[in-house]
């Protein structure tokens, strides 16, 4: 019974799969029949003069993309696309541009401005279609990949192979004896000293020594806290260095923003990797950006094989700045 539950949850997951992928097998499909009786096509890629290769292969990838999209039809079927370009037009011909009726006139109506917009070359050059087009290309491209069904052995796979990002940090739990610069603007190191003969050097319990620590806004206190943390709040290094005391005596002094800090921990935990359960929630996310990564990858270095790259200097608009109406 067990062996066949299994067969039938493998079956099911393939079923999954293959419906994911369905959209960007039709992609495929339907672009090689185009291109059957096509000859190869050029593509001009405009990149600004002087950019680095990872520029350039943004400008390719974005380029490619929107040419797919175009050849696709999307201008004239994405009502986001076709809205922008028939408001483009309006406004270039200083028209006012007003909220499209409903009907088969105001469709008409839309449908010729969108051919005038296409035949004068905007949705190539429209910031807002452009990344239109781009985004839906990569989400049909991606496959369903950060929806396709994840078993937590595959996930357990992925931790592993990114220990360090999927890892509880290590904790301390620790009393402080703190000395203020501010406190002490002119003798702050023998202040430092002083306080250093009287807690460690006498090796003070802690619960005396607490008694003798200046006032600080900031301290953690005596509860669990990470390097991470103890970095956000004393400044760099103060973390590493709390962490390295030993356990059970005296260390420091550790210098923070503030001042210089005598430590006494308490306890310390060791770095270790999370659980599935309990890093669930990012360890999917992750996963799925890394094979949506993949998936999009692999498609666009299909897609880019098949037109004749040429490469021109000159003006790249800047994809955050929405020029037009």
């Amino acid at each position: 019974m067990a062996e066949r539950s299994g067969l039938v949850a493998r079956r099911t997951v393939a079923r999954v799969a293959r419906f994911f992928v369905l959209g960007a097998a039709l992609w495929f499909a339907e672009r090689a029949y185009t291109r059957a009786t096509e000859p190869r096509p050029t593509l001009e890629v405009v990149v600004r003069p002087g950019s680095s290769p990872s520029d350039r292969e943004a400008r390719v990838r974005e380029a490619v993309l929107v040419e797919e999209g175009l050849a696709l039809d999307w201008a004239r079927t994405d009502a986001v696309i076709r809205a922008r370009l028939a408001a483009n037009l309006r406004f270039t011909r200083g028209e006012a541009v007003v909220q499209q009726g409903q009907g088969a006139t105001a469709r008409a109506e839309e449908d010729a401005l969108v051919d005038a917009a296409l035949a004068l070359g905007m949705a190539r050059t429209d910031v807002v279609v452009r990344r239109r087009l781009v985004e839906r290309a990569e989400r049909l491209l991606e496959g369903g990949a950060r929806r396709a069904p994840v078993s937590d052995a595959q996930l357990l796979a992925f931790r592993d192979a990114h220990a360090e990002a999927f890892r509880a940090p290590g904790r301390v739990r620790f009393t402080e004896v703190f000395v203020a610069r501010q406190a002490h603007p002119s003798d702050f190191e023998s202040a430092v000293g002083a306080m250093r003969a009287r807690v460690v050097e006498a090796a003070l319990a802690p619960e005396a020594a607490r008694a003798l620590s200046e006032p600080l806004l900031v301290s953690v206190g005596t509860r669990w806290v990470s390097a991470d943390e103890l970095e956000r709040r004393y400044g760099p290094g103060f973390g590493a260095a709390a962490l390295a005391s030993p356990v059970g005596r005296w260390a420091g002094p550790h210098r923070s923003t503030y001042g210089a800090h005598f430590v006494f921990v308490h306890e310390r935990s060791e770095g270790r990797p999370l659980g599935v359960a309990e890093a669930r929630t990012r360890l999917l996310g992750a996963y799925h950006d890394a094979q949506a990564r993949r998936v999009l990858a692999r498609h666009l270095e299909a897609l880019r094989g098949r037109y004749d790259l040429r490469f021109v200097e000159g003006d790249v608009p800047d994809p955050s700045v929405e020029d037009g109406p």
